[in-house]
């Protein structure tokens, strides 16, 4: 999480730290970031939750941490509307939604053949 605020901080007063900018040279670095950072702070908060989910309909079930993850995202996402730094992006929600299902559906996995 502290990563991650980090990052956010750094994009929205525009002083990015030289190894962020490093990293955002290579191609596609930015929506990489985003489907790793989001992607393990849902998988670290699914652990510390428990893997609490929500129950469907015909026994789907989603992962309480992934529908916060994703929430905060969404804000984030806004917020960008009211910084001159930056400006929203559906494909970084879109990197966010994928890090953070695949990152929980394989923290899931290692978990159940852990036992």
């Amino acid at each position: 999480m502290a990563l991650l605020a980090w990052v956010i901080l750094q994009a929205n007063t525009g002083e990015r730290h030289p190894w962020l900018d490093a990293f955002l040279r290579w191609p596609a670095a930015d929506k990489l970031g985003h489907f790793v950072l989001y992607g393990l702070l849902a998988a670290c908060l699914d652990v510390a939750m428990r893997w609490r989910s929500i129950k469907l309909l015909q026994g789907w079930q989603l992962p309480w941490a992934g529908l916060l993850v994703l929430a905060f995202s969404f804000a984030e996402e806004a917020s960008q509307l009211f910084t001159s730094t930056r400006s929203p992006d559906v494909l970084d929600l879109l990197a966010n939604l994928l890090g953070v299902g695949v990152f929980c559906l394989l923290g899931r996995w290692v978990a159940n053949r852990r036992g």
